[in-house]
């Protein structure tokens, strides 16, 4: 019992006088290799590494803290990245004999920016690199490894087997200069292991999770990765990352020192009705009601000086959207990407959609180009015609500009498509629509809208009115006419006017865009009973308010006038009968009102001009019962 007593004494005293030695002797132990850690460091990272103090300390644990550690393109400059709260793990007992094992690495809120320009991505307070450079010079190690091809393998007393590495809460800032925008991702967390082998890292049980763009989370899972200190390759077998109710699946290959590589990039697909956090970003997404799934694949490759090129294809299934009273529904096909520092570009030849319940097909090429997108060819075609258009947009100021030609829609069809509500009002065909838009993209859209258009409808009707008939009916209550002029029509009209609706051959005008509103000097409808012509203003809630005058067909209207002789005076040099109008009210609810002040007018003039003839011609003829002539019309 008392050789025990002994025993377990001196292992005490041991092992106390170890945890002595190592607590008095542990900063010049772990000094001794910070050229190696520097020199690892720098050649993982193709940069020069420096390390600031370090404090050891082993109770409760054998940890080492750098107070700050440098990050520049080689020593001697002066340009740098300086990052802070390092913290090293590392195992106790090989302390004893001189080793460093570190076994955890961990680094509390950093914080990077990222700028992006048009010569690449850089790290901001890191000097770009210059590609004709040597690499920088390594430091000068402690043991004759160091001087191995390569950078020489970590050094036999230097252990790198990372049980766990971990960044805590950092932020990482994408600046992208010509876009002027910055994209955040915050508490970002990063969770892995890393082993070094053959002066290679194998980093495994890969999990990062963050925010990004303050909304939207998400976590990247990856397989083994690995990364070679010797030359800077590295290998990613699978990464998946999780956002938006997706996964994508990145698979990439490539080196450090060139800034070169490859990656393909798959997806499970992504359901758009899980977009919500990103509303806060973009509000107006939320108004249009996504639906649908969309699946990405892509294959890129990249090298130095922001070289990069991209190719792949969107699926989209059931994709749907609400735009106003628009419907889009059932959109399905593929979307073609290509991609290089120059342009970005996007196009495809077999979607097809649903506008409403009618079925559609898209064709469409687009690029993005020195911050501008242009939409190169667009051709819609649905409800038993096209719409063709191109159109650019400024990526910066967010105006538009757009032309457009649709030929031979259906009127009856699109109304019920674009305007429910006018759907059972109007029919025939929209021969031609040719027309220019310009505006800014944002809350204002609809004021800000400015340009011109022309329309043709061809063989059409007004549904529920009859112009003609309203317009006669309307004029009544006339000295010279007993109840209305629709009492007087002659009976080979009477079948027109008794029509519930107004058939129109022809209906043409240019409107002008602005204060959202159309105005227009020439708006013109022909009819087999009438013409009418009209200026004035259709607002964008289909307010309308115009002037207009209807002429009717000169057979008609002689037989008007041989039963009601004053309103010859409204006839014009081609026989027709013209009434000036006012057309108001807000479609399908439109008033046709006689300017009946106007009316009077003209048949009181006529009538006072007539009587003036006569009286003139008698004057001149000397008769009168003075027989003076006109000077005694005169008064002398």
């Amino acid at each position: 019992m008392k050789k025990a007593l002994i025993f377990i004494a001196v292992l005490f005293i041991l092992i106390a006088g170890a945890f002595t030695y190592l607590a008095w002797n542990a900063n010049s132990l772990i000094a001794k290799y910070k050229p190696d850690l520097e020199r690892v460091a720098s050649n993982a990272l193709g940069s020069s590494v420096t390390l600031g103090k370090l404090e050891a300390s082993v109770f409760p644990s054998a940890v080492v803290r750098v107070d700050e550690f440098r990050i520049a393109r080689n020593a001697d400059t002066k340009e740098g990245l300086t990052l802070k709260n390092l913290l090293l793990k590392v195992r106790l007992l090989p302390l004893l004999s001189g080793k460093l094992e570190i076994v955890k690495l961990s680094l509390d809120s950093p914080a990077l920016t990222f700028i992006k320009d048009k010569n690449g991505i850089s790290i901001e307070g890191l000097p770009k690199a210059d590609p004709a450079a040597k690499p920088a010079a390594e430091k000068p190690a402690t043991t004759p490894q160091a001087s191995a091809p390569g950078g020489g393998p970590v050094p036999a007393g230097l252990g790198l087997n990372l049980e766990k590495f971990e960044l805590k809460n950092a932020t990482i800032t994408l600046r992208d200069v010509e876009a002027k925008k910055d994209l955040r991702v915050t508490n970002l967390n990063v969770e892995t292991a890393v082993g070094f082998a053959n002066n290679v890292a194998r980093i495994s049980e890969l999990l990062v999770t963050g925010r990004a763009l303050e909304a939207i989370d998400f976590r990247v899972d990856g397989e083994p990765i690995t990364y070679s200190l010797a030359d800077g390759r590295f290998d990613a077998s699978k990464i998946a990352v999780t956002v938006l109710g997706g996964t994508l699946y990145v698979k990439a290959a490539g080196s450090v020192p060139t800034n070169s590589g490859t990656a393909r990039i798959d997806s499970s697909g992504f359901d758009l009705t899980k977009l919500s956090p990103a509303y806060g970003i973009v509000p107006a997404l939320k108004d249009f009601a996504l639906r649908g799934t969309v699946k990405p694949q892509i294959d890129a490759e990249w090298g130095a000086q922001g070289a990069y090129k991209a190719s792949g294809s969107i699926a989209l299934a059931g994709i749907g959207a609400t735009a106003a009273a628009i419907t889009v529904s059932e959109l399905q096909g593929h979307i073609n990407l290509n991609a290089t520092p120059a342009s970005q570009q996007a196009g495809s030849k077999d979607l097809t959609f649903k506008l409403g319940a009618e079925p559609a097909s898209l064709t469409f090429d687009a690029q993005v180009a020195n911050n501008q997108a242009s939409l190169q060819k667009l051709l819609i075609t649905t409800l038993g015609g096209s719409i063709d258009a191109t159109g650019s947009l400024n990526m910066l100021d967010q105006r538009f500009s757009s032309q457009y030609t649709v030929n031979t829609i259906a009127l009856d069809r699109a109304a019920s498509v674009l305007k429910p509500e006018l759907g059972a009002l109007v029919a025939g065909t929209l021969q031609n629509v040719k027309g220019n838009i310009a505006g800014a993209l944002g809350p204002n859209l609809k004021q800000s809208l400015t340009g011109a258009v022309s329309v043709l409808v061809k063989d059409g009707a007004i549904k529920g009115v009859n112009i003609a008939a309203d317009v006669l009916r309307a004029v009544k209550d006339l000295p010279f006419l007993s109840g209305s002029l629709y009492s007087s029509a002659p009976p080979a009209q009477r079948a027109a006017l008794e029509s519930a609706d107004t058939s129109i051959q022809e209906l043409s005008g240019n409107f002008t865009i602005a204060n959202s509103t159309l105005s227009t000097q020439d708006f013109k409808v022909l009819s087999a009973l009438f013409n009418l012509d009209a200026r004035g203003t259709i607002g964008f809630a289909a307010n309308i308010d115009l002037n207009a005058q209807i002429a009717f067909d000169p057979t008609f209207s002689n037989a008007l006038v041989t039963k009601t002789p004053q309103l010859k005076a409204l006839q014009d040099n081609n026989s027709r009968l013209v009434i000036p109008l006012a057309l108001q009210g807000t479609a399908p609810k439109i008033l046709v009102l006689p300017d009946m002040k106007r009316v009077l007018e003209l048949a009181a003039n006529a009538a006072m001009k007539e009587g003036a003839n006569k009286l003139l011609d008698r004057v001149l003829k000397g008769g009168g019962d003075h027989k003076k002539g006109i000077g005694g019309l005169l008064g002398f």
